[in-house]
């Protein structure tokens, strides 16, 4: 049921637009938030959070981590990597962050699962553009493609392909960098065959993504 109040002289309907454009005038003023949520430091990237909210997602934010920073100084780049990863090397172009995980599936069965974050660093002697060389060694078969996209890793031209991978989607960003393309990737954790909870799912996807933020090419040491 409605209710209708009638006036006489138009004198409320004046009074209710007059509240009505002091409160527009007073959301517009509303300062716009600045802080960004990563910065750098020294040694660390510090991630700055509302309360309760992660990086990227919007969503509940994930236990606070520890970060350290891992670096090349033969391919000379830096990352972050949560303190909880396992950090090893096949290869001396390769850096591979393992995170382990346990977690209970809806029929109360325990299972153990490894998400890794991998950095592999390849001699660019074609000289292909990022794109080039992501869609060569990546997206041969369109079919599989899931997205496509041109972007920017610490100022340098990048390239990042998502393949669909037997029961998982891979993203592969490839970074043209002079002679050499650092090839970041890893598994979505949104879209793993294996029923991760779902929680798990939004903690890896902010801490992969806020990795591949903090990629960052050092300063090249000035020839003798």
């Amino acid at each position: 049921m409605r209710s209708v109040t009638r006036t006489t002289g138009g004198f409320a309907l004046v009074a209710l637009a007059a509240v009505a454009i002091v409160f527009l005038v007073s959301r517009r003023a509303e300062p716009a938030p600045t802080q960004p949520l990563i910065t750098w430091t020294p040694d660390h990237v510090a991630v700055t959070l509302p309360p309760g909210e992660s990086v990227e997602t919007g969503s509940k934010a994930p236990a606070a981590l520890s970060w350290e920073t891992y670096r090349d100084n033969t391919y000379r780049y830096s990352i972050q990597y949560p303190s909880v990863a396992r950090v090893s090397s096949k290869t001396p172009s390769s850096a591979m962050f393992e995170f382990a995980e346990s977690f209970e599936l809806p029929d109360r069965s325990s299972v153990s699962d490894t998400l890794v974050f991998a950095v592999q660093v390849h001699d660019n002697r074609e000289g292909l553009s990022a794109q080039q060389w992501a869609e060569r060694h990546h997206a041969s078969d369109p079919d599989t493609v899931r997205a496509r996209e041109e972007l920017a890793v610490d100022g340098a031209p990048a390239f990042r392909v998502a393949v669909w991978e037997i029961d998982e989607t891979t993203h592969y960003v490839v970074v043209a960098k002079e002679s050499s393309l650092y090839e970041l990737s890893y598994i979505d954790p949104g879209s793993a065959s294996l029923a991760f909870p779902e929680a798990l799912r939004r903690k890896y996807d902010d801490i992969f993504r806020t990795m591949l933020r903090s990629f960052h090419f050092e300063e090249t040491r000035s020839r003798q």
